[in-house]
């Protein structure tokens, strides 16, 4: 991430010129860091394939919420894996723009 913010910084116009001293730089970069680790807590990257079974996948269906009522639900998903989980193979659902998963059989 440093490595990347330096480069950035370096490269593209503006990005040097976001923060008023090097201080506020430096307490975003390590609320940066702070969240990149979160992420990798919650994606946990070692349980995935390295590999995923698609990405960016248009999806649309409709979820039943009770015995009468249902909802559509659409839009693009980010990551899709099937994990196996013991006899069973999950399919894993992943969206980083609201850094949750939600898994099922």
């Amino acid at each position: 991430m440093r490595e990347a913010w330096s480069e950035a910084k370096r490269d593209e116009v503006g990005y040097g010129e976001l923060f008023v001293s090097e201080e506020e730089e430096r307490e975003w970069g390590l609320s940066a860091l702070k969240l990149l680790d979160n992420y990798l807590e919650i994606e946990n990257p070692k349980k995935l394939p390295s590999e995923p079974a698609k990405r960016e996948m248009w999806v649309r269906g409709t979820l039943k919420y009770s015995e009468t009522e249902s909802f559509l639900v659409r839009g693009i998903v980010d990551r899709l894996d099937l994990v196996r989980e013991g006899p069973d193979v999950v399919l894993c659902v992943t969206d980083y723009k609201v850094s949750q998963q939600r898994a099922s059989k």
